[in-house]
C-alpha cells in the first residue's frame, strides 16, 4: 500500500497549525 498525501488533509493540518501560532501570539500579547 502506498501513501499518497491527501491535499485536502495538508491544508487541515497547516490551517491548524497556523491557527495554532495565532493563538500563541495573541495570549503573549495579552500578557504582555
Amino acid at each position: 500500500m502506498k501513501y499518497e498525501p491527501n491535499p485536502r488533509v495538508v491544508e487541515s493540518l497547516i490551517i491548524t497549525v497556523l491557527l495554532t501560532c495565532l493563538m500563541m501570539i495573541c495570549l503573549m500579547i495579552v500578557r504582555a
